[in-house]
């Protein structure tokens, strides 16, 4: 009897594997729910990379070397594995999505489905920033990342090995060679870009060629790992407990770290299913039962526990509890009668076929939400009073030209902004709170002959050096960037007012460590002496100098102050004056001096516009003041630059 396609080796059902996979999806749940109780358990992720390793390389090998390999059959069985649960599971985050998410939200929703689909969503988070990121816990399809390294996985690995096969190589060697590259690819990039080194594929794929030595090992080399089987179970699980127990967010990972999990791993499936271990704890009928739906688990849980988050951000403990109860049901469900039926379905490559059509149409619909920038008109935008585009300046800049970039060597985040005529009355400079204020120009809501000239969190030092202390995905150099400020106001002889505007912040995190003559400064010192300097040099000039007070700050992203479900009462974005006068003690005290020092200084209080005797307010008139913690909308822009107008400020 032939068969239209070989049929590929495959190798004997372990159950202690599938208790591995439990062990691996209990720890990443458990993590992502309650991440005070298991901080380390996002290495749940790397235990799967491994078996992923040793499965599928057993499978290539063994097939190859009968020459019973087929491409086309591996990517049906691939296509048949993973595709229903992954449609599933992204339709129904659109779906949720449409009811619950506000444009810029669902916006990004639909570009992450289109990372889902195409298996590259750890790129696109990457290009985001990081996974431990603030934010992380509102993307409902973060956990595609990992997904994603293995879809890399299944795409580039096959592809290689039969070539390989063809020339007569070396599996072993190969396989080693990449596990080293690509170790030494982690190490590397930890060192520079820590959120490269975690989501991109060659900083991973060591963990997934661990798994592939020790299929090639299994079998070719079995007297390698036949002794000791016992032990060797009981160090890979001292292995991957040292590592629930020792890791946190707070750690270089992957790093040398992931060495705990992944070889952790390996020692496990290395045991053999007879160690007593994988047989007493692995292979009993509870673990093997999460191990088969862990997949669909690691599919559901995340986006009802993001949702959850969206939707109540004070989430109590029994909440998400029942959250991942009802992921383990959804999981269930998925398996039983989706997972199953296409496993055993009739004819595989049409079931494949019609799968890809579906994960396609899919892909479209993430595509239509992320063209039309997340529908802002479903009632939710309506409701929730907040701006179609929340994403800072984007909108209002792009469209008009007039901003030109520094042409630097290295990339600096920065913006000058030309005004329309040739002489500007009005220079913007600061760090991300100036282009904040600048936005209602920007939007061409505030007529001003103006330009700006800022950088993302750099105050303006001119005469001091410094240290980045906080690794910002693209670091400006601060001290060169208020330099061309001072050189932008010399050769624009028109301006007359300057304006300055600068995040206030002494506590918890320092961009910079600043320096004077190689001494450390003070962040005090060094507001006093950085802007000091700045302010004599443009009143040397001959400008007016205007400092604008740094806005209130909000508690609460205004994102977790959205009544998005009746019975849930969202957090309350206004905060209490009193509380906000306290924080700003030794800021107003340091402007104080500045004006001793300089008393052309103006100064300009931006509190009288946000808060009244008792509580400072996050919105006004039902439009929002904020589009985070502490910048401002165009609306609020708006509301100041027109104060100060009044008030005689803008000159």
């Amino acid at each position: 009897m032939h068969h239209k396609h070989p049929h590929l080796a495959h190798p004997k059902y372990r159950p202690d594997i599938d208790g591995l996979r439990a062990v691996a999806i209990l720890s990443v749940i458990s993590f992502h729910a309650f991440p005070d109780i298991m901080p380390g358990g996002f290495i749940g992720v790397d235990i799967f990379f491994v078996i992923s390793g040793f499965l599928i390389s057993t499978i290539i090998f063994s097939s190859l070397e009968r020459d019973r390999f087929s491409l086309v059959e591996f990517y049906i069985r691939r296509i048949k594995r993973i595709a229903p649960a992954l449609i599933l599971v992204l339709l129904s985050s659109l779906v949720a999505g449409w009811f619950l998410l506000v444009a810029i939200e669902f916006d990004q929703l639909g570009k992450h489905t289109l990372g889902g689909v195409g298996f590259v969503e750890n790129l696109v988070l990457w290009r985001e920033n990081g996974y431990f990121d603030n934010t992380s816990e509102t993307k409902p399809l973060l956990h595609l990342w990992s997904l994603a390294i293995e879809e890399q996985f299944y795409i580039f690995w096959p592809l290689l090995l039969a070539f390989v096969w063809k020339r007569q190589w070396s599996f072993l060697k190969l396989t080693l060679l990449i596990a080293v590259v690509s170790f030494a690819a982690n190490i590397y990039l930890m060192q520079r870009h820590p959120t490269a080194a975690f989501y991109l594929p060659v900083s991973r794929f060591w963990e997934l060629m661990t798994g592939g030595m020790l299929a090639y090992a299994n079998l070719h080399r079995p007297q390698l790992i036949d002794k000791f089987r016992n032990a060797q179970s009981a160090l890979g699980f001292t292995l991957i407990l040292s590592g629930l127990l020792v890791l946190n967010k707070g750690r270089d990972f992957p790093g040398w770290w992931a060495l705990l999990p992944t070889l952790g791993a390996f020692f496990i499936i290395s045991a053999g299913p007879a160690a007593w271990l994988n047989q007493k704890l692995l292979s009993t009928k509870p673990m093997v039962w999460i191990g088969l739906i862990s997949y669909p688990l690691y599919l559901w849980h995340w986006p009802l526990l993001s949702y959850l988050r969206i939707v109540d951000a004070e989430a109590l403990r029994y909440e998400k509890l029942g959250a991942i109860i009802i992921a383990i049901v959804l999981a269930w469900l998925t398996y039983w009668f989706i997972e199953k039926k296409i496993r055993t379905a009739k004819n595989a490559s049409v079931t494949a076929l019609i799968l890809f059509l579906l994960l396609l149409a899919t892909g479209l619909l993430g595509a239509m939400v992320y063209m039309h920038q997340g529908y802002p008109e479903r009632p939710i935008n309506k409701q929730s009073g907040i701006p179609a585009t929340l994403e800072l300046f984007k909108e209002s800049r792009e469209s008009d030209g007039s901003c030109e970039k520094f042409n630097h060597e290295k990339p600096v985040k920065e913006e000058v902004c030309l005004s329309n005529s040739e002489n500007p009355q009005l220079l913007f400079v600061g760090d991300s709170h100036v282009m904040a204020l600048y936005s209602a120009i920007f939007a061409k809501q505030f007529p001003a002959n103006s330009m700006l000239v800022a950088a993302h969190a750099c105050p303006l030092y001119p005469n001091l050096s410094y240290t980045p202390t906080f690794r910002l995905p693209l670091a400006n150099n601060c001290t060169e960037v208020s330099q061309q400020a001072l050189s932008i106001a010399k050769k624009y002889k028109s301006i007359k007012t300057v304006i300055m505007a600068n995040l206030y912040n002494y506590s918890n995190h320092t961009y910079n460590t600043y320096r004077l003559n190689g001494a450390n400064l003070s962040p005090n010192s060094a507001f006093i002496i950085g802007n000091g300097f700045f302010i004599q040099q443009m009143l040397s000039l001959g400008k007016n100098v205007v400092l604008v007070e740094d806005v209130p700050k909000l508690h609460f992203d205004p994102l977790q102050c959205i009544q998005r479900v009746p019975f849930v009462t969202p957090n309350n974005c206004d905060s209490s004056r009193k509380e906000n006068d306290i924080q700003q003690r030794t800021y107003k005290e340091d402007l104080s001096t500045l004006k001793e020092k300089y008393p052309p200084l103006q100064i300009f209080y931006t509190e009288d516009t946000f808060c009244d005797s008792d509580i400072c307010l996050a919105r006004l008139n039902n439009k929002w003041l904020y589009i985070d913690t502490n910048h401002i909308s165009i609306y609020a822009s708006n509301i100041l630059l027109n104060k100060m107008k009044q008030d005689g400020y803008l000159k």
